[in-house]
């Protein structure tokens, strides 16, 4: 049965494996993203979208208009 200390430990190796890949980002709004898609690998299938190109679009940020 997992607990919430095994939660609490996953989410921590994660914040750990984000740390390691974030200098092979240059933008820090690009390591963010890279941390969030992550996460979002992580999350438990049933709550994934149908596709990964909907995770990702959802990451993104919103268009601005010029």
């Amino acid at each position: 049965m997992v607990t919430q200390q095994d939660v609490e430990r996953w989410a921590e190796e994660l914040t750990t494996v984000a740390d390691r890949i974030a200098p092979r980002f240059k933008r820090p709004e690009i390591r963010s993203r890279a941390a969030v898609y992550l996460q979002a690998c992580w999350r438990p299938s049933n709550a994934r979208t149908a596709g990964s190109w909907r995770s990702s679009s959802a990451m993104s940020p919103p268009r601005t208009s010029s």
